[in-house]
């Protein structure tokens, strides 16, 4: 996305997301991004959240690139925390290898 739009930088104005967790996982990851695309007079655009490019509105911005990255760090630590659950229940997490299901 970013090559194409250093390439095309005098076509594309905007770039719209659904919302920020769309955009980048990581609050440092969205915000070099987002840099990048400044850098280029692009405009980040979320259909579903509403954010400025005055000081509040970047406040706004990062908060909700924080709770994605929250939400996603989350959603692995359980995720991670329930492999090790079933393995020490003695269940297999993963598919088995073939001929010994």
């Amino acid at each position: 996305m970013l090559s194409y739009c250093g390439n095309k930088k005098k076509e594309v104005d905007q770039v719209v997301v659904y919302d920020v967790s769309r955009f980048a996982r990581q609050t440092e990851d969205h915000l070099i991004l987002r840099a990048k695309l400044k850098a280029l007079c692009i405009k980040l655009v979320s259909v579903t959240q509403q954010f400025d490019d005055d000081s509040t509105g970047r406040l706004v911005e990062t908060m909700l690139s924080a709770m994605a990255q929250l939400d996603n760090d989350q959603r692995s630590e359980k995720t991670r925390a329930g492999m090790v659950g079933a393995i020490k229940a003695g269940r297999c997490t993963f598919q088995p290898p073939l001929g010994y299901a």
